[in-house]
């Protein structure tokens, strides 16, 4: 969900601008872009939709097999 409008529409796209010249790290990675209000960045700076994602209080989540 886009971190400015809470939009879902967003797109996503993989970028590669290979080897920075001044640190040497491989620059690469994935950015995104809201369809409705134009707000660009990484993708780890997207919102989790919490519809899709519900946090449950006092969820009692237990590993499964064997207990």
């Amino acid at each position: 969900m886009c971190p400015e409008c809470g939009s879902l529409e967003i797109i996503i796209e993989e970028y590669d601008f290979g080897i920075c010249p001044q640190t040497g790290y491989h620059d690469a990675g994935e950015r995104f872009r809201c369809r409705r209000c134009g707000t660009t960045g990484d993708a780890d700076d997207l919102v989790a939709d919490e519809a899709c994602n519900p946090i449950s209080v006092g969820s009692s989540k237990r590993p499964r097999g064997g207990g």
